[in-house]
């Protein structure tokens, strides 16, 4: 049984969250700590548009996928150092379980979320950036 966690982020909106981010854990007993794998970032639909929103999900992304340790707790440091100087600081982590790694990956936190890779936040954000 794999376990998945959904990190519900509230960015610039207290009611529902806005940035889901997704991974499976992997825990070394030896150690006595949790590793990510296979993050994902999800937005939800309506504000794919927004780029504050869009920034803060290419921000954790790029920060968390610079870092050279794959540990759970790497996830919220970058969140905790983002969001430090904004408003919203507001997050929710909930564990999913599945049977297989295929639906892990591929399920979405919410109805209302899409899957959004680094390379599409970087050509929106970037090109949003040089359109105007």
């Amino acid at each position: 049984m794999l376990e998945r966690r959904v990190v519900d982020i509230y960015a610039y909106d207290l009611l529902k969250p806005t940035i889901c981010l997704t991974y499976i854990i992997k825990v070394d007993t030896d150690k006595l700590e949790v590793y990510i794998q296979d993050l994902k970032c999800w937005v939800r639909e309506d504000v794919l548009e927004d780029y504050r929103i869009l920034f803060v999900a290419y921000q954790l992304m790029r920060n968390i996928r610079n870092r050279k340790d794959t540990k759970e707790r790497s996830v919220f440091i970058e969140y905790q150092k983002l969001a430090k100087k904004e408003l919203w600081k507001t997050y929710r982590i909930r564990t999913e379980k599945f049977n297989t790694e295929r639906l892990a990956n591929t399920r979405k936190p919410y109805r209302e979320f899409e899957l959004v890779t680094e390379e599409e936040l970087d050509k929106k954000i970037v090109g949003g950036i040089t359109d105007e």
